[in-house]
């Protein structure tokens, strides 16, 4: 079992929701990096303060975590931007942040996948069964990797910004 330290994200925040348009979502970036090319990525989308999202039957984690993805960004970002822009009209003025990483780990390829799959699953443990908004199932092979202290909580729980 590896010991998972990922502090070096890539974040834009504050990004409007009907702005889903990568080349703008930059704008939102202090960094000069662009993850849109990365490969074997993990990155999670999450809203802005003070929107956040009741889950579960007894509504007690509330959570800004909307989803979590792995992968290549760019393959995959025009279907977030039908979602970003229809969840806008629902949210009137409300904006969300997009949170990118390389982790690497020498003798595993997919490590990005298995925290993907650590994240969802310790999502559906804090909320009785249910994932973030957009995610539909669980992707990849949860290894329980040893990640450092709060690394998961602070993707999962409210912002207190």
């Amino acid at each position: 079992m590896a010991f998972i330290k990922i502090d070096n994200w890539w974040m834009a925040k504050e990004i409007p929701l009907i702005e889903a348009d990568w080349r703008n979502i930059r704008i939102y970036c202090e960094q000069s990096v662009n993850p849109f090319d990365w490969e074997r990525c993990l990155y999670i989308v999450r809203l802005s303060p003070p929107y956040a999202i009741i889950y579960g039957d007894d509504g007690n984690v509330v959570s800004p975590l909307i989803y979590v993805g792995s992968g290549s960004i760019k393959s995959r970002w025009s279907t977030h931007r039908e979602w970003l822009f229809e969840l806008g009209r629902v949210i009137p003025g409300g904006r969300y942040e997009v949170w990118v990483c390389r982790p690497r780990c020498q003798n595993n390829d997919a490590l990005y996948e298995d925290i993907e799959a650590d994240i969802l699953v310790r999502f559906k443990e804090r909320t009785k069964g249910v994932l973030p908004l957009r995610n539909k199932r669980v992707e990849g092979t949860p290894r329980r990797h040893e990640y450092g202290q709060g690394f998961i909580e602070t993707l999962i729980q409210d912002d207190r910004r």
